[in-house]
């Protein structure tokens, strides 16, 4: 079927050049004879990988500019429900951002941590006695009534007093000693290992006494005069009688 002039029709040929035209024009390409230098250039000196990989970064920078500017245009007008797009952030920015974050977490940590109280002199002096009478534990109610305690010790010298020692007469029969060890530290007193008999041995200093059950009584101890390398010096005798209120 052939089309005239007079019929309104807009000839085949013409048709072809116009949509040829638009899609060059849509998707970059070069339309013959209408930019005949640049065509000449592309064919002869082609680009390299970098440039041609940069030239695409560039394309897809401003086609997502483009994008984004069409979408706010569209937000603008009430034509869509979506948000206005957000601007892509550089790394200052996103470093400032999480720095700002880790800033007000560890203030708002600070700020929630509960404050330890604080106990002025006036209040422990006052408050100590009630503590001491109150608080549990204090003396074990397993602990043996008749044992000598550390606190007790202690109590004793700096009170001076404490167990009497009364040396005993001449007929006191001393069991065989034997000095199995001497220990001698820096600023400390010589440690002696001191057998009693032929099977107990005590480890002691200047000044300690040991208990002994034979021959004399309960309350019949030897107490360590001196202490060398070679000997010890110990004094039979007994102990004040200690009496226990309940």
């Amino acid at each position: 079927m052939s089309a005239s002039k007079g019929d309104g029709i807009m000839p085949r040929r013409t048709m072809k050049a116009v949509f040829g035209f638009v899609c060059c024009y849509a998707f970059g390409g070069v339309w013959p004879g209408l930019d005949s230098t640049h065509a000449q250039y592309a064919v002869e000196r082609p680009q390299t990988s970098s440039e041609a990989s940069a030239a695409q970064q560039a394309q897809r920078r401003a086609l997502q500019q483009r994008i984004q500017r069409a979408r706010a245009m569209l937000h603008d007008l009430g034509l869509t429900d979506d948000p206005p797009p957000i601007e892509p952030a550089t790394l200052a920015d996103v470093l400032e951002e999480r720095k700002t974050t880790i800033e007000r977490r560890s203030s708002q940590r600070a700020t929630d941590r509960p404050a330890s109280p604080r106990i002025s002199e006036s209040e422990t002096a006052s408050n100590g006695q009630a503590s001491m009478r109150v608080s549990p534990n204090l003396l074990s109610p397993k602990r043996d009534p008749f044992a000598t305690t550390a606190l007790m010790y202690e109590q004793a010298k700096r009170v001076g007093t404490g167990p009497v020692f009364v040396a005993a007469s001449g007929n006191a029969r001393i069991p065989r000693l034997t000095l199995r060890g001497y220990v001698e530290g820096d600023g400390q007193e010589p440690v002696a290992l001191l057998q009693v008999g032929n099977a107990e041995v005590y480890v002691v200093r200047k000044g300690d006494t040991i208990s002994l059950h034979e021959g004399g009584g309960l309350n019949t101890v030897l107490k360590v005069k001196e202490i060398s390398k070679l000997s010890a010096l110990v004094e039979i005798g007994t102990l004040g009688q200690v009496i226990v209120v309940r």
